[in-house]
């Protein structure tokens, strides 16, 4: 009898696993086999870069990001989802009005590919442009996104503390937020790092 029993609990369990199976195995590859990218920012020339384009000069402040897993990150893009400015009144910061997702541009690409999704294959880095000031228009700090509504600029144009939220996402899996801190004293060579939170 407790064979007959047996070969009726495998002939129901066994194939109800395997369905089981087949149906979370994509999920279970996914996230065993997901790509993992993380963002660095800081001081120094990779972060804080200044150059010289005919007789304007120019200070980037750049986050890179870097495919630390053994899997291509595919469709790659930053975007700029929070902006908070510090705000002396309140002693600390205060959120503007700022509704949007703004994607950032790569660095050293061609200009017809800056807002375009990458490919980062394992162990690739890629520098992305957060914030330009110049000497052409040092009373305004630009944020280096596809496309920067009108009504955002005000937010940009005095100097000031800025807490930026900033995402790094795929399309096969990987995402990661940060928490950026930079200052800008009003001038092209006057942007700083301050902080960075991952």
């Amino acid at each position: 009898m407790d064979t007959v029993l047996d070969r009726m609990l495998l002939g129901v369990v066994g194939p109800t696993i395997g369905f089981l199976l087949g149906l979370f195995a994509d999920h279970i590859r996914r996230l065993i086999f997901r790509p993992r990218v993380r963002a660095q920012y800081g001081q120094g020339p990779d972060y804080i870069s200044e150059t010289i384009k005919g007789e304007e000069s120019y200070t980037y402040v750049r986050g890179i990001i870097k495919n630390t897993s053994l899997t291509t990150a595919r469709e790659c893009r930053v975007y700029l989802t929070r902006i908070d400015k510090w705000d002396s009144q309140v002693n600390g910061y205060k959120r503007r009005d700022f509704r949007d997702s703004l994607r950032l541009r790569w660095s050293a690409v061609p200009e017809g590919e800056r807002t375009a999704a990458i490919t980062l294959p394992k162990g690739i880095t890629q520098a992305f442009d957060i914030f330009r000031a110049s000497t052409a228009d040092s009373g305004q700090l630009h944020v280096q996104a596809s496309m920067v509504p009108s009504r955002y600029l005000p937010i940009f144009a005095e100097p000031g503390q800025f807490r930026l939220t900033i995402q790094v996402v795929t399309e096969n899996y990987a995402h990661q937020t940060s928490t950026v801190t930079i200052q800008w004293g009003g001038t092209w060579n006057s942007l700083s790092y301050i902080s960075s939170r991952t």
